[in-house]
């Protein structure tokens, strides 16, 4: 039997595993279309999309229905396929979530199809990023307000999210290096719009969230969203670093920055996956502090 502390667990991996499958995969389509990538990054991009990523936030979409059904029911592995209980989940807001999610990889795919009418796939990045706002926390007053704040932090966060893997592809070349220095300078300065919104839009929606920022210490929720904060501070350190210092040694073609570049990405990555499983012991299992 599958004790309620190993759902917990299960739903938190798994529910991390799709906020990195789903923003990667969304924003891998935005920074095609906004940073003008040359084919040769473009091609294995799109091939990673939809090999990868894609089918990957497919599955865990409906994997975590079930895993949420179990939990719910608390009947071990068996009560994952109560039919009873997994009404309840798929006609709650997990369900109404995946099925948007569905809805947003569907577009997708067809605008992959229907190049003529790039609006398609936007929808569907759209669409795919807005049906976390469906789910958890968001969920709460003011609804509208709350769930516009977590659909623009989203999309901030995949674009920046899809900016890693082409970065690394170029930078990681040598024959490549002039065009990964101007490639990183566009997203450095793309990223400060970025970085500004995320911060600005991330104490809004705890302020407005929390109520009392003064909870923050005091309780199992802040607390853990005191290290997603410092996770984030960590990744702003890595950008302000990447962008001041090592972005203008790469354009003078200093291979040392190259190898520097490609290993704050890889911790800029690894800083994500960390803020992913801190978001979603946030949005699964702790509840927010009373004010």
């Amino acid at each position: 039997m599958m004790g309620e502390t190993v759902f917990q667990i299960l739903i938190v991996l798994f529910q991390a595993l799709l906020y990195a499958a789903a923003l990667y995969t969304a924003g891998s389509l935005l920074i095609i279309r906004f940073l003008r990538l040359p084919s040769e990054l473009e091609k294995p991009l799109k091939k990673s999309v939809f090999s990868r990523s894609l089918p990957v936030t497919l599955e865990t979409t409906i994997l975590l229905i079930f895993l949420k059904t179990g939990y719910l029911y608390d009947e071990g592995f068996f009560g994952m396929f109560n039919l009873d209980a997994l009404s309840v989940v798929a006609f709650g807001p997990d369900g109404q979530a995946a099925l948007v999610r569905v809805i947003g990889l569907t577009f997708i795919i067809g605008g992959a199809f229907i190049r003529t009418l790039p609006m398609v796939e936007l929808a569907g990045v759209f669409l795919l990023v807005f049906s976390f706002s469906l789910t958890g926390h968001s969920t709460g007053e003011p609804r509208i307000f709350l769930t516009l704040l977590v659909t623009l932090h989203l999309l901030a966060i995949a674009y920046w999210v899809g900016a890693l893997h082409p970065l690394l592809i170029a930078v990681s070349d040598p024959a490549r290096l002039e065009e990964a220095a101007h490639l990183a300078e566009r997203f450095g300065n793309q990223a400060l719009f970025v970085v500004v919104g995320l911060l600005t839009i991330g104490m809004v929606y705890a302020a407005t969230l929390l109520g009392d920022l003064s909870v923050l210490g005091s309780s199992p929720y802040g607390q853990v969203f005191l290290v997603k904060l410092a996770l984030v501070s960590v990744l702003l350190v890595l950008a302000a670093r990447n962008k001041t210092r090592i972005v203008p040694a790469l354009k003078t073609g200093d291979a040392m920055a190259a190898s520097s570049l490609a290993r704050a990405i890889r911790l800029e990555a690894i800083c994500f996956l960390a803020i992913f499983i801190v978001a979603a012991s946030l949005s699964s299992i702790l509840t927010l502090p009373a004010s």
